[in-house]
């Protein structure tokens, strides 16, 4: 876990501001994303940052990061905890 909490560290940087939106951090984006579903952990912010860039820079997208984000997302808004908005 503590592999993640420094990427959260890192990624939280990449993801506020202007920089949300720059095509060159995606490489960094896509290995917190691997490095969620290894370690079982979740970063909201990071993971729409992620699609954000995908939707607006679709040469780039990687169907499998986008699986694990998305399969996160459900995951996640099953527990009591959950960031996800209920229906």
């Amino acid at each position: 876990m503590a592999m993640f909490e420094q990427m959260r560290a890192n990624g939280g940087k990449l993801v506020k501001g202007i920089d949300r939106y720059n095509p060159e951090n995606l490489a960094t984006l896509e290995h917190y994303v691997k490095t969620q579903a290894k370690e079982n952990a979740y970063g909201l912010e990071t993971n729409l940052a992620v699609l954000k860039l995908y939707q607006f820079n679709s040469a780039f997208s990687q169907t499998a990061v986008t699986a694990q984000t998305l399969l996160k997302a459900l995951t996640t808004c099953h527990t009591p905890t959950s960031p996800c908005p209920r229906a």
